[in-house]
């Protein structure tokens, strides 16, 4: 019987398909600076860079900040879906856990949760969004905002986890 019931269970995940993220590939900004990504530290679920550096000297005492280079990516837990973050250089600023309004676990109006400032923004590949100049993304997590600051920001709804 326990054979029977581990088999079935295996052919079950098999056809349940693989969790979808949304994507921010962050380019690297021409001026030479560097694009900022604000996250709670209870958010970030994976974090892989060829280096990471210390910022030291923030005036802030409540972020850590420090300068990830190489094949950057973080993987957040996003309100109503994971979220992906994949750059080559970003300097990433570390939050506190903060406590939200609203009851955690629900599923939130896209909308509501992704605020989105930019100057121009086109087509990309895939079904691709790509954003230029001044781009900011604000985004709910169970523990609290995420924010994205750049340049270039190429925003990817739907696309596989591990891509």
């Amino acid at each position: 019987m326990m054979k029977k019931l581990g088999v079935f269970l295996f052919c079950a995940a098999a056809v349940i398909p693989a969790a979808h993220a949304e994507t921010f590939v962050i380019a690297a900004d021409k001026s030479g600076r560097e694009a900022t990504v604000k996250i709670p530290v209870g958010a970030i679920t994976q974090l892989s860079a060829k280096s990471a550096e210390s910022l030291a000297g923030d005036a802030d005492p409540r972020f850590e900040s420090m300068l990830l280079r190489g094949d950057v990516l973080i993987s957040i837990a996003g309100s109503a879906q994971p979220i992906h973050i994949k750059a080559d250089e970003i300097v990433l600023e570390l939050t506190p856990d903060s406590v939200q309004d609203r009851p955690k676990g629900g599923r939130y109006d896209a909308a509501a949760n992704k605020l989105l400032r930019s100057t121009t923004s086109m087509p990309g590949d895939d079904g691709a969004q790509v954003f230029v100049g001044n781009v900011v993304f604000n985004l709910q997590t169970a523990v609290g905002p995420v924010e994205i600051k750049a340049e270039h920001v190429e925003h990817q709804l739907g696309s596989e986890a591990g891509a």
